[in-house]
């Protein structure tokens, strides 16, 4: 009974040993990861000599839990890493510091009017949410065009580089919309116009700012500009679209198709 006793509280002491063993193991590996140029110094070297009998005499559980561990702990502290983006609105000198989980963004918008010069507005910096690269043009009315790109990257200063929004082909490709334009209000008198290059969807659109209407359009679109829901431009203007005969469909009409079709699949194989 005596001797049964012992054994169990040695086992229990060896059992503590391992755990204290882990923990030292776990604060030593987060600290020597947390370090930028990772270089074990002479007094890590002898640490990890003097562990190496305890790690051997860990069981396999034990083992794997601690090979888990130290993953994790490197996996951590290699997400902190962070770089420069070019921060800009027209005037690109400024760099700031990025969450890498986000990245760097350029986007640039370009307004075309017949007889005048071309205005462009291009902003650089760090996305405050997921980056969704995005480009496409429109033609609304008969003299106004619109050319939009939106860039990602995640690398130092990956930014800095200027890049052109699509330019309109001048080729005509057989497809007529209604047409017109409207600088201070929500309707307007629509004429047919001859799309051409890529624009081959007839596009309605609307610019917001606080969701009262400021701009209204209609004309021939890139598939890309269709059924796109407050997109910010310029100046806080969100744009709104939507295109007549549009591949891509709208989201809320897909949902619902998605949803019957899915019905009719569950009845046809429970009938």
């Amino acid at each position: 009974m005596v001797t049964s006793c012992l054994q169990k509280d040695e086992q229990s002491n060896i059992q503590e040993e391992q755990e204290e063993a882990i923990r030292e193991i776990m604060v030593r590996t987060v600290a020597f990861l947390s370090i930028s140029e990772a270089v074990p110094s002479q007094e890590d070297l002898k640490y990890l000599k003097r562990i190496r009998g305890a790690i051997m005499s860990l069981s396999s559980s034990l083992k794997s839990l601690l090979t888990v561990c130290v993953l994790a702990a490197f996996v951590a502290s290699t997400v902190e890493e962070s770089y420069k983006c070019v921060q800009c609105d027209q005037q690109c000198d400024e760099e700031k510091t990025c969450d890498s989980s986000h990245g760097c963004f350029s986007k640039k918008s370009e307004f075309n009017m017949t007889g005048q010069q071309p205005y462009t507005i291009l902003q650089k910096g760090c996305s405050s949410s997921k980056c969704e690269p995005r480009a496409f043009s429109a033609t609304l009315g008969v003299n106004h065009t619109y050319g939009y790109g939106y860039q990602c990257c995640q690398a130092e200063k990956c930014n800095k580089a200027d890049f052109q929004v699509a330019r309109k082909s001048s080729d005509p490709n057989g497809i007529t919309c209604p047409a017109c334009y409207n600088a201070q209000g929500a309707t307007c008198q629509p004429s047919d116009l001859a799309c051409k290059g890529e624009e081959t969807k007839c596009l309605n659109f609307t610019g917001t700012v606080n969701d009262t209407i400021l701009l209204f359009g209609m004309g021939c679109a890139t598939e890309t500009a269709c059924n796109l829901k407050d997109v910010e431009t310029i100046n806080y203007i969100k744009i709104r679209t939507y295109c007549e005969g549009s591949s891509n469909g709208s989201p809320q009409l897909m949902s619902i198709i998605s949803s019957i079709l899915t019905a009719l699949f569950l009845l046809k194989v429970l009938i």
